[in-house]
């Protein structure tokens, strides 16, 4: 398929601006995405940290309905898809897994989901988990740690939304300025170069039309450039017109000047059924005439010079 010139600076331009606005674009989905991930971590560290704090007593007390009431409230909070208490040796002491949880109903049998250290262990593994963990101290003494899970699910979900609004404003913007500039440039570029091809075409047929400069641009000088050569070859097709159809010496019509008009004439006739003569004049000697009239005119020249380089 064939391109014009209008047609592949659009495309140039729209393949430049698709690639930065995109380039662009998931730069800041990814600068979004990682600090929305940050935020998530820090909200699950502050809750995990909340809890080591609050969890001893309630561990040495052996307060069990405590430490569950803890970690369904943390299970509880939006992402976070398990809260685990264990002690050292790492059997849970309290756990709560939200059920409901996508990642859950996803990757978690209904069975599964009561065995805690097996449901840890499968859960550990996946991308989609961020699996935090704080130590529970009392006087230096390890009690026990605090697992939490969070999800980034959310997070994946909101990126899949954010790229596709991302994808249609990208698509509208670089179509909008794809058409803009094309206007411009056909405007600007296009309409004076296609005048300076229609003018060059009737140079060919033997027209010589100025083409109108309106900038001082390139295009601008290429048009003055344009304009100066048609009227080169203008002034040199009439001198060589006037050589072939002209006498040099006289400046009379020549014998190819008579036989084409004449030829006309016989046309005319043709067409309009008339009649026509031609006169044909024979003058002997001529050249001798030419030579007297040639030192005729030397001598006039000659006298007015002298009588103009003559002292008053």
């Amino acid at each position: 398929m064939r391109l014009g010139l209008g047609a592949k600076f659009t495309l140039t331009v729209l393949v430049i601006l698709a690639a930065t606005i995109a380039a662009n674009t998931l730069y800041f989905l990814d600068t979004s995405t990682h600090f929305h991930e940050k935020q998530l971590v820090e909200r699950g560290r502050a809750l995990g940290r909340l809890i080591s704090l609050v969890s001893p007593e309630a561990i040495l007390g052996f307060d069990y309905l405590q430490l569950n009431n803890y970690t369904r409230e943390v299970a509880s909070q939006r992402d976070v898809v398990y809260g685990v208490i264990m002690n050292p040796q790492g059997v849970p002491i309290s756990s709560y897994v939200n059920d409901a949880d996508p990642l859950i109903k996803k990757h978690v049998k209904a069975a599964e989901s009561s065995d805690i250290p097996k449901l840890l262990k499968k859960l550990d593994g996946l991308d989609e988990l961020i699996r935090l963990e704080f130590p529970i101290i009392h006087n230096d003494v390890l009690l026990g740690r605090f697992l939490v899970g969070i999800s980034r699910q959310s997070l994946q979900s909101e990126f899949r939304r954010q790229l596709i609004i991302q994808i249609l404003v990208l698509t509208a913007l670089v179509l909008f300025l794809s058409a803009a500039i094309h206007a411009v440039f056909r405007f600007n570029v296009l309409f004076p170069i296609r005048k300076l091809i229609a003018a060059s075409r009737e140079v060919g047929r033997g027209q010589y039309t100025h083409v109108e400069v309106k900038s001082a641009d390139e295009l601008g000088l290429l048009a003055r450039a344009f304009n100066a050569m048609a009227e080169e070859v203008k002034q040199e097709q009439a001198k060589l017109h006037r050589q072939a159809n002209f006498d040099t010496l006289t400046g009379l019509p020549n014998r190819l000047m008579a036989f084409d008009r004449i030829n006309v004439e016989i046309s005319r006739a043709k067409r309009s059924g008339q009649r026509f003569a031609v006169l044909f004049v024979d003058l002997d000697n001529f050249k001798n005439v030419m030579i007297h009239w040639a030192m005729r005119s030397a001598m006039n020249y000659w006298s007015r010079l002298e009588l103009a380089c003559r002292p008053a």
